[in-house]
This record gives structure tokens, sequence and C-alpha cells, in this order.
């Protein structure tokens, strides 16, 4: 019963909350469930909050003519395909305000890596590649306009997300 809250199993007579049916699904303990409950929630927040960086990124692109002269020199000329992979473009400064006008915490960007410790854009001045499963944005993937195309440090990504949402 969606509106109550509570679940019943006619199969096997079991019922209850959300609690409840997270202990008999997952086989995990009251405090268990709590836990798992909280990254999971967080783990949605997170897909919403990369959903819209990624929009905010893509339409980005006519305000960067720099963006598309990087992506023109690396071979990709086919403006549909910047389309068709949603790519984006993140100019820096100013992420964080857009994301926090959107009810968004500054907490919440730094646990998800799209700010640093300082509040700064973790993607300045990179070409952004969402990377989707099943239809969710995951991560995301940043290749820099600035650095040597083969140096560490032209390239982000968001990695360990899912551990560092859990803390």
């Amino acid at each position: 019963n969606a509106r109550k809250n509570l679940f019943y199993c006619h199969g096997c007579g079991q019922g209850g909350d959300l609690i409840r049916f997270v202990e008999l699904s997952q086989h995990l303990s009251f405090h268990q469930s709590l836990t798992y409950l909280e990254q999971h929630k967080a783990a949605a927040e997170a897909g919403v909050v990369l959903k819209e960086t990624a929009a905010f990124y893509h339409r980005q692109w006519p305000h960067y003519p720099e963006a598309l002269r990087y992506l023109q020199q690396r071979g990709v000329h086919d403006a549909a395909l910047l389309q068709e992979l949603h790519m984006g473009y993140a100019p820096g400064r100013n992420l964080r305000r857009h994301l926090t006008a959107q009810g968004c915490s500054l907490d919440l960007l730094r646990r998800i890596g799209l700010v640093n410790a300082q509040g700064h854009d973790a993607f300045y001045r990179r070409v952004v590649f969402p990377c989707y499963q099943e239809g969710c944005v995951v991560n995301l993937y940043g290749r820099s306009l600035g650095a040597a195309f083969t140096s560490p440090e032209s390239s982000v990504e968001l990695t360990n997300r899912q551990s560092r949402l859990a803390r």
C-alpha cells in the first residue's frame, strides 16, 4: 500500500513497513537496513544531481567555442554526436552556483566529487562525457582543454563515488 508505506505478500503472509521489507528482501538486521536505505537515498540523490550537472554542462557548448575547437582538433566534427552523447563543457566557476540555486548543498556536491574542498568546479575547463547506465547518469568523465593529451592531469573522473556517499 503506497499510500500507507506498507507492504504485504499474499504468498508468504509477510508484511510491514519499508525497513521490514529491506530486512526481509536483503537479509539484513534492522540497523543494517537503515544503513542500506541511507546509502540508497544518497545514491539516488547523487543520480539526480549528476543528471542536472550533465544537462548544465551540455547547455554550455554555444557559449564556449574553444571547447568545440578542441573537439575538432581531436577529430570530432559531427555536431549530432555532441547531442547523441550528451557531451558538455565545464567552463568552471558556475556549476556550484547553479546547483546550490537548485537546492543542492555544498556538502553533497563535495561528497559526489563535483567540487573540490575549496568549492571549485572539479571539471574546470574540461569537455565532459556523462556515463550512462540504464538511462541514468552514473558518472562523469572530463578531458582538459589545456593539459597535454596524455598527461594524468588532462582527465578527471568521479571515482569511488559510492564509497564517498556512504560516509
